[in-house]
């Protein structure tokens, strides 16, 4: 997409000349560049200043000659240094209103000066322009999407005086495999507004016939091949369909009916015509007749104004018609004389009746038949006429059937069709692909025919010129060209993508590299002495070396193709697979960085180790200038990835760069290319993802700012790899509570509820955490304070469990905590009960036989038993009771918390013997032999008792609160 805000530069100059200490090939900013770019609303100004030593200074003359120099470099094999794209930026009827149409539209005879104006921008090499009374399409070749697109964008604002805000508004952008089937669905009349209709491929053939007639340059190999092919497209769908056979619209059914009628009815092959009414349904009706050969027609109409605006805008003097006009008093005598008579007027009376067509047939006293075609609402002809001998009456219902019929049959013909493009479409990319090594075919044949040439001149210097005849000259001629002929044929079969052998465009590259380099096609290049000049940091030696070798970059540029660097393999070998421009940017060397893309800015696209291009080094390291300078230079490299899937926003994050961030940040606005901040890498894992696991506030909180980043840009509940969303993330690894409100202010939430979600139908935005009052209260009050706790009521608001906030693994852990807690401590607790054991015994002798005494029987004591038990039995009891409700209920939380575990039933058996112990462990230790009989019987049946007891408590709990709801409404 096209950038949605507006950006100019302006350079600052002083004025200031400087000597130079050696030659230069490139002229440097000294100065301040100011860029105006939009930023949240407002205009505002951003400084950045290159300041260079004079060294890099060079006066007019060496500029001049540098220039040149420059140039000869970028048109010198220009398929191969860049990658190009096929585009096409227009309006048609679909998307923009006519009068906008009208503004844009170029007319035919300024199509070579339009294609001229367009190739002499910076980044178009080739140029087509298709502008109908429905389209406006500019169909280019383009060596940056982006710039591409602006570059275009600003010269049709220019030519028609159209604002950039309002053909941003209405236009369409489609690129390379896209545009094409476009055309190819334009040139079949797909994209009309009658499905099928004719014209437009006539349109299409005459840009080609246009463009090749003319000579224009910039309507150059790729654009032309795709308009030929377009052609081809176009007529093989419409004969292998017949799409445009049937009407498709009530009034060009009617014309086609009445002309059907008529030659089927009479031996004349030319109808006496007659339409009453002179409004919209009556044009189209004069302009369907026109189309199919008709000469001459009667208009009746009330006013002679409507029929002469017709006459003038059908031209229907430069086309031989003759529409004779005649009033409504004359309606009834003209229609005696007719053959076909259309009626299409809003009258809400009948205009014929029996009566009056059968008295005006008498008059002309004439057996000939008369066709009424009635396509007015309501009717003009009554359906009696059809009663009257000679007289057939159709109506719009009639047409209608007609019409819907032939529609369903375009649409049936529209799906062949689109297969047919389809195949049409992968044929075209396959030749395109195989235009990138035509130069190559070429210098290899040249190449080959020197040799040969050289060859078979010493062959007959060394046999004799006069000693042979003219027939054996010719057979030596033929015999050295057919040996090169069958020589060459190998290679040239494997610099062929025409789609039948299973080889792809990289392989093809590849295979044309080897050839450049084995025949010498290509002037070799010394990567290694660009590789010393960027480590060093000397600018004075880089520039030298391109003084000596103008194509010393011309390897480098090789690399680039399709972003790849398969075409020098050697090239990313050495030196660990950094190039000159990665080794710079690392480094900070902006002087390099701006000497590199001089010569060729796409050189910033260059992959190296792990797929990192220079600007991916250039925001690890934090090197902001040098991102400045790589983002000008190519804003299609914000786009690329790493090996492992990473953005520069994913970098920028990992590595704590945050100034980094928000320069990369302003550089997608700019470039609208919002859709980076939501990608994901290798991982799973999104720019947000990445900044809430490592505690990056700040990221955080431009991310989610809306001022900063449009509402509904960032994809708050994306799920990485792992199912987590960057909540989930936060809560899990993180926990910082800022981040966290800041996130569910956003509407964030945890992927189950997600999940939820999405099997419900519900949209996610309608997944809002559900809260109490008080939470949301509290949330209200903690947006608008500093932190978290800023304005918390109490710290119960903000430690409050909420199922919603905190995830089921945490709840789980911390239950156990408490579980084991109380296990431990009730398991303690009956080892040393309150008041501790006696530590010796005693038994009164002489009262043993007195059992029944109790002041007896309270006075003895044994060793180990408890104090209390003897004491105090009452409150000992009431103690074993809830000590013994905790430890169960604790055993029994701790067995339900592991379900699944491994080891469960190991776990279990453990659980068991604890509840063994303890028994022994009270019934040792309690001195009453009822009371310890008691909670023996009562520690075997309570633990299997616990489930069934909790789950009742449950249910009646959840029924008091049913009824407490109830109540309060």
């Amino acid at each position: 997409m096209a950038s949605s805000f507006a950006t100019s530069f302006a350079v600052a100059e002083t004025g200031r000349s400087f000597n130079c200490d050696y030659s230069s090939s490139v002229h440097c900013f000294s100065d301040q560049v100011r860029f105006f770019g939009r930023s949240r609303g407002r205009i505002k100004p951003l400084v950045y200043s290159y300041s260079s030593s004079p060294r890099c200074e060079v006066s007019v003359v060496e500029k001049e000659s540098n220039v040149s120099g420059l140039e000869v470099l970028k048109t010198s094999d220009r398929y191969i240094n860049m990658s190009s794209n096929i585009m096409v930026i227009g309006l048609n009827i679909h998307t923009a209103p006519v009068e906008l149409r009208e503004k844009v539209s170029i007319p035919e005879s300024e199509w070579p000066q339009a294609i001229r104006e367009l190739c002499s921008l910076n980044h178009i090499e080739e140029a087509a322009v298709l502008s109908t009374c429905n389209r406006i399409e500019i169909y280019v070749v383009a060596l940056s999407k982006n710039r591409g697109i602006k570059e275009v964008t600003e010269w049709m604002c220019k030519y028609s005086g159209v604002s950039v805000t309002e053909l941003r508004e209405h236009r369409f952008l489609l690129y390379n495999k896209d545009a094409t089937q476009h055309l190819f669905e334009v040139a079949a009349g797909l994209d009309s507004l009658v499905l099928g209709e004719g014209q437009i491929l006539a349109q299409v053939k005459q840009v080609v016939k246009n463009g090749q007639g003319e000579r224009v340059p910039g309507f150059g190999r790729k654009i032309s091949e795709l308009f030929k092919h377009a052609i081809t497209a176009g007529k093989r769908v419409r004969t292998d369909t017949n799409i445009s056979s049937g009407s498709v619209s009530v009034s060009s059914a009617a014309v086609e009916l009445s002309l059907l009628k008529h030659i089927l009815d009479s031996s004349s092959t030319s109808p006496r015509v007659l339409i009453v009414g002179a409004g919209k349904m009556g044009k189209l009706v004069i302009r369907h007749l026109i189309a199919k050969g008709c000469k001459e027609m009667v208009v009746v109409n009330r006013t002679e104004d409507r029929v002469a605006a017709i006459h003038e805008e059908l031209n229907t003097d430069n086309a031989g018609v003759i529409i004779e006009y005649k009033p409504f008093s004359e309606m009834l005598s003209c229609a005696a004389q007719a053959d076909v008579i259309f009626t299409c007027t809003s009258s809400k009376d009948p205009l014929f009746v029996k009566e009056s067509v059968q008295a005006a047939l008498r008059c002309v006293n004439s057996s000939r038949s008369r066709l009424f075609i009635d396509i007015s609402v309501p009717r003009n002809v009554e359906s009696s006429v059809s009663e009257l001998e000679g007289a057939c009456v159709y109506n719009v219902d009639n047409l209608n059937e007609v019409v819907e019929a032939n529609k369903e049959d375009r649409l049936r013909k529209k799906r062949e069709a689109e297969v047919i493009i389809a195949e049409e479409v992968k044929k075209f990319e396959a030749l395109k692909d195989s235009l990138e090594t035509v130069p190559t075919i070429k210098k290899l044949r040249a190449c080959a025919e020197r040799i040969r040439a050289a060859e078979v001149e010493k062959c007959l210097s060394k046999i004799g010129d006069d000693d042979l005849s003219e027939n054996n000259k010719k057979a030596i001629y033929d015999l050295s060209l057919a040996i090169i002929n069958k020589m060459l044929h190998g290679p040239m079969q494997h610099l062929k993508c025409d789609g039948t052998q299973n080889r792809n465009l990289s392989d093809i590259l590849e295979n044309m590299h080897a050839l450049n380099r084995i025949f010498d096609l290509d002037t070799e290049m010394d990567d290694k002495r660009l590789r010393e000049a960027a480590q060093k940091g000397d600018v004075q030696h880089l520039q030298s070396l391109i003084k000596e070798d103008t194509f010393l970059l011309r390897g480098v540029s090789l690399a680039v193709h399709k972003g790849d660097y398969l075409l020098r393999p050697e090239f990313a070998r050495e030196l660990n697979g950094f190039s000159p421009l990665h080794i710079a940017s690392a480094n900070g060397d902006i002087e390099i960085v701006k000497e590199l893309l001089n010569f060729d800015y796409n050189l910033c696209l260059v992959k190296g180790k792990d797929r990192r291009i220079s600007l991916h080094y250039a925001v690890i390291k934090g090197r902001e200038h040098v991102m400045k300078e790589l983002l000008v230079a190519s804003p299609d490299s914000a786009e690329e990835v790493t090996a492992r899937g990473e953005t520069c926003l994913h970098l920028a994050v990992k590595n704590h760069q945050f100034e980094g961030f928000k320069l990369l940040l302003d550089n997608l606005k700019e470039f609208n290319m919002y859709d980076l901040l939501n990608k994901k890498d290798i991982q799973g894992n999104t720019v947000l993802h990445l900044a809430v696991s490592t505690k990056q506030y700040e990221v955080v909180d431009i991310l989610l700012d809306e001022n900063a980043v449009s509402k509904g840009t960032i994809e708050m509940n994306s799920l990485n790899k792992g199912g987590l969303t960057p909540l989930e993330v936060l809560l899990r690894e993180s926990g910082d509570r800022d981040i966290e409100e800041i996130q569910r202010t956003s509407g964030a939430v945890s992927a189950e509820l997600l999940q939820s979600s999405q099997q419900e139908g519900l949209p996610q935005s309608w997944v809002v955490p559900v809260q109490d009052s008080s939470n949301e209260q509290s949330s209200r009050e903690q947006t608008r304070g500093d932190g978290p706790l800023s304005n918390s009521k109490t710290l119960q608001d903000f430690f409050k469990y909420n199922k919603t906030k905190d995830p089921p693994g945490k709840v789980r852990d911390t239950l156990l905590v408490i579980a084991i807690l109380i296990a431990t401590a009730t398991y303690q607790t009956v080892l040393s009960p309150p008041g501790g054991v006696w530590q010796d015994t005693y038994w009164p002798e002489g009262n043993k036989s007195n059992n029944n005494d109790v002041n007896m029987e309270s006075s003895r004591r044994i060793a180990g038993q408890s104090v209390m038990g003897t004491n105090n039995p009452i409150s000992y009891g009431l103690f074993l009771v809830f000590n013994s409700i905790g430890f169960f209920v604790s055993l029994h939380t701790i067995n339900f918390l592991t379900i699944g575990f491994p080891l469960q039933l190991e776990l279990q058996i453990s659980l068991v013997a604890l509840i063994a112990t303890y028994d022994t462990v009270m019934s040792a230790i309690t001195p009453n032999w009822g009371i310890s009989l008691f909670f023996f019987i009562f520690s075997s049946v309570f633990p299997f008792l616990l489930p069934c007891i909790t789950k009742l408590v449950r249910n009646y709990c959840k029924k008091l609160r049913f009824l407490s709801r109830i109540t309060n409404c």
